[in-house]
């Protein structure tokens, strides 16, 4: 599969033209020289790091939120399902074994339903870049785990939490559940939220207090390639440059659901505190 790239020569011609621009208009909003965006109209050659965030934030900066108009396009006009994966310096080549081992559910290419919610792991990192994928989910044996017990585990498990329960049956019984699977599909967890799985995982909270808990958290769902096939079922889209506005309208996006999700985790503590089962009831 052929990764594609920034599309800077149609993103700037969209630009110009929903906003009835003239080169020498763009020229005099990016301060770019006038045989600058020639050249990049005119598709010679690539562009550099600083033209890139020049033309971008201009972009943004005139109300052009491409990255989500294109999000919205892509979801209304193809019938496969759309992902997106986070990149902090770029892809070279996707495989199935891309990932570290610790992540929530082992190695894997790993891909979020939402632009907004895969901008949010990635958008500090100065080079980082969004990729939109298709997956044809035809043919391919999928594996979907929900907000429950056994999503906890697998990913207590995978995040080696619970490595000295691995023989135990229940998580054997999870982990049996993924052998021969091409794409796991599961809520995400972010680092607030494995909070609450390790309080869990160190008896400090009940299964369905934590489960309440990570109930909150909003992100959705990932989708792991666990195989070649899942990965062969891959169509790459475009690549979505992060400007440094966009970058400073995550952060605060990030601060704000920092502070709703701490508003509903202090709520489901309280609601449910004491009821479940502790870890060493269950793995006792």
């Amino acid at each position: 599969m052929e990764l594609k790239n920034f599309d800077l020569k149609s993103d700037l011609l969209i630009f110009m033209d929903s906003n009835q621009y003239s080169i020498e208009d763009v020229s005099l909003d990016t301060g770019l020289p006038v045989s600058t965006i020639e050249n990049i109209l005119l598709g010679k050659g690539g562009a550099s790091p600083l033209i890139l965030e020049c033309c971008y934030q201009c972009f943004h900066k005139r109300g052009l939120a491409l990255n989500s108009a294109k999000e919205e396009i892509w979801l209304e006009n193809y019938g496969k399902t759309l992902l997106f994966h986070g990149s902090k310096d770029g892809l070279t080549s996707i495989t199935p074994n891309g990932s570290r081992s610790d992540c929530d559910l082992g190695p894997g290419f790993y891909l979020g339903e939402s632009y907004q919610t895969v901008g949010l792991f990635v958008y500090q990192y100065p080079s980082s870049s969004v990729y939109p994928f298709l997956l044809d989910e035809s043919e391919l044996k999928i594996e979907k785990l929900d907000c429950d017990l056994s999503w906890m585990i697998a990913v207590a498990y995978y995040r080696s939490k619970i490595k000295e329960f691995g023989n135990h049956n229940m998580v054997k019984k999870v982990l049996d559940r993924f052998v021969g699977a091409d794409v796991i599909i599961a809520p995400i967890a972010d680092n607030r939220m494995f909070y609450v799985m390790r309080q869990f995982t160190e008896g400090e909270i009940t299964d369905l207090e934590a489960l309440h808990c990570l109930s909150a958290s909003g992100l959705g769902h990932q989708y792991v390639l666990k195989s070649q096939k899942a990965i062969d079922h891959l169509t790459s889209l475009d690549r979505l440059y992060i400007c440094s506005a966009e970058r400073e309208l995550f952060d605060r996006n990030a601060m704000e659901r920092s502070k709703v999700i701490d508003a509903k985790l202090k709520l489901a503590k309280r609601e449910f505190r004491g009821q479940g089962n502790y870890i060493e009831d269950i793995f006792g």
